[in-house]
């Protein structure tokens, strides 16, 4: 059977955790949001920081009170956006490496996974506005001829939640950006 809105809503009544919320959330289906309200990935993102605080608890309960009224899924719990890419005919990683990028979905721009460290990713922003003031180079890559590396970095603990795009075919750029970063940010 499948899990209505009513049976969602108990459900987040009792004690969960982040990663409990994200398997009962990464299955539904786009069509239950409504226009105005956050995607399921731009909702996850935006609770995962500070999940532990009472607001976040208030805020899932919002955003569930805003889904359609139909049934929802019960599919298995495969990372929405590798089943969003999976869908466009794209092959997905089951591994994610350095070079591999994404799009990001709160920024709506491509990053690059440059490293990992200690269970996260530092990531690279790309941007296709060459006029943009934080470009710190041209992208050297064939997948990706007219964006540029930007001055933006930021971690990624579950880079599941974005879509993969392409793999960024140019190591000694991703680990010269890296240097580039670091030194900024150092």
């Amino acid at each position: 059977m499948g899990m209505t809105k009513e049976i969602f809503k108990e459900k987040i009544k009792q004690e969960y955790d982040f990663e409990t919320l994200k398997r009962w959330v990464t299955p539904l289906p786009n069509a239950l949001l409504t226009p105005t309200q956050m995607t399921k990935h731009e909702f996850l993102a935006s609770v995962k920081g500070n999940f532990s605080i009472i607001d976040s608890r208030k805020a899932v309960e919002s955003w569930v009170d805003q889904l359609a009224d139909a049934p929802l899924t019960s599919a298995a719990p495969a990372p929405a956006a590798l089943a969003q890419s999976a869908a466009k005919g794209k092959k997905i990683p089951s591994l994610y490496k350095k070079g591999d990028v994404l799009m990001h979905p709160v920024f709506k721009h491509p990053c690059v996974l440059l490293e990992e460290k200690g269970g996260s990713w530092l990531c690279g922003l790309l941007t296709s506005e060459p006029t943009c003031s934080e470009i710190l180079t041209k992208a050297e890559s064939r997948f990706f001829q007219n964006e540029y590396f930007t001055k933006t970095m930021f971690t990624s603990a579950d880079p599941s939640l974005c879509p993969f795009m392409y793999p960024f075919d140019n190591d000694k750029q991703i680990d010269e950006v890296l240097i580039k970063l670091k030194e900024i940010f150092s």
